[in-house]
């Protein structure tokens, strides 16, 4: 139920927004709300703000996207319109899925504390977190095909966060992405894929999983 005490979404982003805004304009992010874009060579970043089911409480997301995947379930990507709810890597700053919830409050200087904790779980999390994909080599180019039997537990190693997306899911990302720049490596991940992936599956991604092996096994 609603915490009658509780002000709505709206109304705490009218409180907050400036100062969650003002403080990572100096990381790049720009946007309105309490959905923050940032782009790079490679990526694609999103932070935002996202509300409870009963809009009583938020947690803090980080969305990734590489520029080598241009396609996903929908058909081919316009990146200057994709919402970061399409963004391929959904990442909880946060070594659990579960992450971290926080209460609205009538209050608003209650509220803008509040933003002042979201801060510096960015700060401390999701700001590392990117630097960890804008590195050379990045990470992704750390992962081996290996590592997916268990690249949850890889991914929150590397990072002190939580992906959420599946082996198979993560695997034909990686094959796109490596598909003109390390041919033997791409072929890796679409073979992983196709032995691991259901028979009756309908992922929209076997097709690339099966191109990409098809191809000769070149460096």
């Amino acid at each position: 139920m609603l915490n009658n005490m509780a002000i709505s979404t709206k109304e705490f982003k009218g409180q907050v927004g400036k100062k969650f805004r003002d403080n990572l304009k100096p990381y790049g992010f720009k946007g309105s709300g309490l959905n923050l874009y940032k782009e790079t060579d490679d990526f694609l970043y999103s932070v935002f703000l996202s509300s409870s089911r009963f809009g009583d409480k938020f947690t803090l997301g980080l969305a990734v996207h590489p520029k080598q995947i241009k396609k996903n379930s929908l058909g081919q990507i316009d990146f200057d319109r994709l919402k970061n709810l399409l963004y391929e890597y959904k990442i909880v700053p946060w070594r659990t899925a579960n992450g971290q919830w926080w209460d609205y409050d009538d209050n608003e200087l209650t509220n803008l504390k509040t933003i002042g904790k979201v801060i510096d779980v960015i700060d401390k999390r999701i700001n590392p977190t990117i630097d960890n994909f804008e590195r050379t080599p990045n990470l992704l180019e750390t992962i081996q095909p290996g590592d997916l039997t268990d690249f949850h537990s890889w991914f929150t190693d590397k990072t002190g966060t939580s992906i959420a997306t599946t082996d198979i899911r993560f695997a034909w990302s990686l094959a796109l992405i490596f598909e003109t720049t390390d041919k033997k490596r791409s072929r890796s991940f679409a073979q992983y894929g196709l032995e691991n992936s259901d028979k009756k599956s309908e992922f929209f991604g076997l097709e690339d999983f099966e191109r990409i092996f098809s191809k000769s096994n070149g460096a």
